[in-house]
């Protein structure tokens, strides 16, 4: 087991240097920099002031400078400070980070709890009504993208009930039903796909397994019918389910950058969003890396949590 690890743990390493110096390379192909865009905004472009803060900044020296400089200050523990705003990276993370994780795991919640059990039941009512409902909602949920669904729900709320999101972030623990108020309806959007892929999958992992002759054993034996599925369906047919929720919550932290957007949400989304914007080259880079990082650790529990559902895998 801890080799298997350590193997995957250096394996990494490639994919995240690869991912630095994409993400590096592709945030410098767009028209200006930060400097550039701080001046623009202040309406006083002054050509010898702009060339003085790229010098402060070091945004004057070449490419692979940058790039060999910022790489080993990432290493060594130290994300820098936003060009933009001066603060330390760690310290605008340290208020961002919460509010995705926070986002994420909720949809996610959401997302299981409505796809396992509709998936089961379809599965276990195949061709009946309710098994053509299931799979309307599966196709409607692949369909429609987030974007274009949290617009809609805003759009509505706002016509039908007056609602709109709040401007000001709430904390969950300075106000637990504000807070809960201000992400229930995001992470319902987030959810709603997440639950449309998992349930789908569900219900085909749940036929196939059915149809295995343990199961057909089961039923001779006299079991009933929530026992055959809890007892002996069920935890075998949830292994592809495990490997498509691990994947979907990586897209989660690292995709609800629209959803944050559109509902104000000062989320990891959010800051890496007005980070491309701002061209704040640290930023982006520094973000995009912890959420390759998370997605790594990520693929890696998934695929040790393997073991615990099917005794029959081993790691080598």
């Amino acid at each position: 087991m801890q080799q298997y690890i350590m193997r995957r743990l250096l394996y990494s390493i490639p994919v995240m240097l690869v991912v630095s110096l994409l993400v590096s390379v592709l945030i410098r192909l767009q028209p200006g920099d930060v400097v550039m865009a701080m001046m623009a905004e202040a309406g006083n472009i002054n050509p010898a002031l702009l060339d003085k803060i790229r010098h402060e900044l070091g945004l004057d020296q070449p490419f692979h400078v940058q790039y060999v400089t910022w790489m080993f200050n990432f290493l060594t523990g130290n994300p820098g400070q936003s060009y933009w705003s001066g603060k330390p990276i760690t310290e605008l993370w340290a208020s961002a980070i919460p509010i995705t994780i926070e986002l994420s795991l909720l949809a996610l919640l959401i997302g299981l709890i409505v796809a396992i059990p509709v998936g089961i039941l379809t599965a276990v009512r195949r061709d009946s009504w309710v098994d053509h409902i299931g799979r309307l909602f599966a196709i409607s949920g692949l369909s429609m993208p987030d974007f274009w669904i949290g617009t809609l729900v805003l759009l509505f709320m706002g016509l039908w009930f007056h609602w709109i999101p709040k401007i000001t972030y709430v904390g969950l623990f300075d106000d637990p039903v504000s807070n809960l108020q201000q992400f229930i309806v995001p992470a319902v959007v987030l959810g709603f796909r997440l639950s449309a892929t998992t349930m789908r999958l569900t219900r085909s992992t749940m036929l196939e397994v059915l149809r295995e002759d343990y199961i057909r054993t089961a039923w001779a034996k006299g079991l009933q019918e929530r026992a055959v599925v809890a007892r002996h369906a069920l935890k075998n047919a949830l292994i592809p389910v495990i490997t498509v929720a691990g994947t979907q919550l990586r897209f989660l932290l690292g995709g609800s950058l629209v959803i944050e957007v559109i509902f104000g949400l000062p989320g990891m989304g959010r800051l890496t969003y007005d980070a491309i914007i701002q061209r704040d080259y640290g930023l982006v880079q520094a973000d995009i890396m912890f959420l390759a990082f998370l997605a790594v650790m990520l693929n890696l529990l998934v695929d040790l949590s393997y073991g615990w559902f099917d005794p029959r895998i081993r790691y080598s």
